[in-house]
């Protein structure tokens, strides 16, 4: 009987032995709709982002590449019924303009609302709206009292004598002293102060703050917000409390634990922000998912072990991560780390194979339609490329050393199982390390214009970071469970997250005190982060197309 092992898909001959590998493109991924259609997409947000259209000219070319999009696909359906099978160009630009009526529907993302902000900045401001989010205190003093931020939006406002209308956002600096209640969500408020314009980490993005004199607060009402909204922020509440059960007196330990955690990105210190930045470990921050990793491996282990298939996986894997992101407040990170994971785990039940490409893709059509002004965001775009990154560069990476420590196939007396435990450690390790390196390869240009710093220092502090980070997740992930049944077994876990913390920050000074590891420099300009992107992108085809070519030539056929 004949015996084969391939690296790639195989013809199959008129004896029905596979014998010649086929000829795979070396950009496989254009052959994925979804990728097409989100790029496009993407495409439009930017611009509109970028550049003011009347509402009636993007929406007009929008319908007319749609109706020629019909027609394409009408008049190839007559001709050959079967053939229709890639996408129209004339849907592809559909896309790219609905991308551009995503932003006008969003007032506040469109480009005017950059020029409002300028006009505000350094006016005398009176308003009344709702809080819009959790209220999080900073690490500022301010006369013994506490400093608090969060998001406030109003539908009117007066400054320089008149009222203007319109849907606006402020970023509330509360100073209050510590007797006085913070605003909470939902809460219908009238605020009065001074109007500043700060840069926001992100491509041109500003933030507009409003410096609150509490004594002038007036609370009206309550119960504005949406009830889901209101749970998940209690909820992060009470679970950023219970990372802080018996370790209350290490407030900076337990705001890396709720950063890492729970979102809390303002409980990080400026001097910690600075810290992780020039080390380049800041992205153990950026980057989503590394809790929703580790539910589903928790998750998956349960359902591995009751016996369910892994077709079926979906099905309780996406309601559990859904609570779970709600659960946590439903930050940003948190939700395009829930979209991605249920997607790639519902595929299956949906009769599709799991592809990360195609769900990248849809993640990114969700997130953006939803909120089109994360597409310059830092947190965005850091998330979103190392992800891609990771994709793109670790098979590359991890390939020519996997076959080095793979087992010799002509061998014929059985493997030492000492060997065997080796070859599997020295695999894993080879596994970090292309982790490592694409993940620091993606974010360099990217970490270079938000951060102004390039730190080859990264290549080797995540090596430590990163496993420690993880560690500190999956103990604070079992307090927040634990802690609602039982305040010792939080303790204990706070305890061991504490250790584990303290070792991240110890690492991370470690490695920011070397003067080699990290090198401050000036912003660079927007196209040199671009082109830095374009031969990323043109390195990974090319080692692709070579890592294919490679394989044509390793194929082995056993007679």
């Amino acid at each position: 009987m004949d015996k084969e092992a391939h690296f790639l898909p195989t013809t199959s001959t008129r004896d029905g032995v596979r014998d010649r590998p086929l000829a795979t493109p070396p950009f496989a991924f254009l052959r994925r709709p979804l990728v097409g259609l989100a790029f496009f997409f993407t495409l439009g947000t930017g611009c509109g982002l970028t550049f003011y259209l009347q509402d009636y000219l993007v929406l007009g070319a929008a319908l007319a590449f749609f109706l020629l999009a019909v027609g394409h696909l009408h008049i190839a359906g007559m001709r050959a019924p079967n053939s229709v099978r890639n996408v129209p160009l004339p849907l592809y630009s559909c896309l790219f303009f609905v991308g551009w009526a995503a932003v006008l529907a969003h007032p506040l993302d469109s480009p005017r609302a950059g020029a409002r902000l300028r006009e505000l900045d350094g006016l005398r401001v009176d308003t009344a709206g709702v809080v819009a989010g959790d209220p999080v205190r900073a690490f500022l003093k301010h006369k013994g009292g506490r400093v608090g931020t969060f998001p406030f939006v109003t539908e009117q406002w007066r400054s320089d004598g008149a009222t203007q209308a319109g849907r606006q956002q402020f970023t509330i600096l509360w100073q209050a002293p510590s007797g006085l209640p913070a605003p909470t969500y939902g809460e219908y408020w009238t605020l009065s102060g001074t109007a500043s314009v700060f840069p926001k980490k992100g491509i041109r993005k500003k933030r507009l703050y409003l410096s609150v004199d509490p004594s002038g607060a007036r609370r009206l009402s309550q119960n504005h917000g949406r009830r889901l909204a209101a749970w998940c922020y209690a909820a992060r509440r009470k679970a950023a409390h219970t990372l802080t059960i018996g370790i209350r007196d290490c407030p900076r330990q337990t705001g890396v634990m709720q950063s890492l955690l729970l979102g809390y990105r303002e409980r990080l210190t400026d001097s910690q922000e600075e810290m992780f930045a020039s080390t380049g470990t800041l992205h153990i921050f950026a980057i989503s998912g590394t809790h929703v990793v580790i539910i589903c491996t928790i998750i998956a282990f349960a359902l591995r072990t009751l016996g369910i298939s892994r077709q079926n996986w979906g099905l309780f894997l996406a309601p559990i991560l859904c609570a779970y992101t709600l659960a946590t407040g439903a930050a940003p990170s948190a939700v395009r780390a829930c979209i991605m994971t249920s997607l790639y785990f519902m595929a299956p039940w949906l009769g599709r194979k799991s592809d990360i490409s195609s769900t990248l893709a849809l993640s990114v059509l969700i997130i953006l339609a939803w909120s089109p002004g994360q597409l310059f965001e830092a947190g965005f775009l850091c998330s979103f490329v190392v992800v891609i990154g990771l994709v793109a560069f670790c098979p590359l990476l991890e390939s020519p050393f996997r076959r080095l420590s793979a087992a010799d196939s002509l061998q014929i007396q059985p493997e030492a199982p000492g060997m065997a435990v080796l070859r599997s450690v020295a695999q894993r390790v080879v596994a970090l390390a292309a982790l490592n390196v694409a993940a620091w390869i993606s974010s360099a240009p990217l970490t270079a214009y938000f951060f102004q710093r390039f730190a080859p220092i990264g290549l080797l502090s995540n090596f430590i970071v990163i496993p420690l980070a993880f560690l500190s997740v999956i103990a604070g992930s079992l307090s927040i469970v634990l802690g609602p049944c039982s305040e010792i077994a939080a303790e204990v876990f706070n305890h061991a997250n504490l250790a584990l913390t303290a070792a991240l920050i110890s690492t991370a000074q470690f490695f920011a005190k070397c003067s080699w590891g990290t090198m401050r420099i000036a912003q660079p300009p927007l196209w040199i982060v671009v082109c830095c992107y374009l031969a990323l992108v043109f390195l990974a085809a090319v080692g692709s197309f070579y890592h294919r070519s490679r394989c044509c030539q390793f194929v082995i056929t056993e007679r």
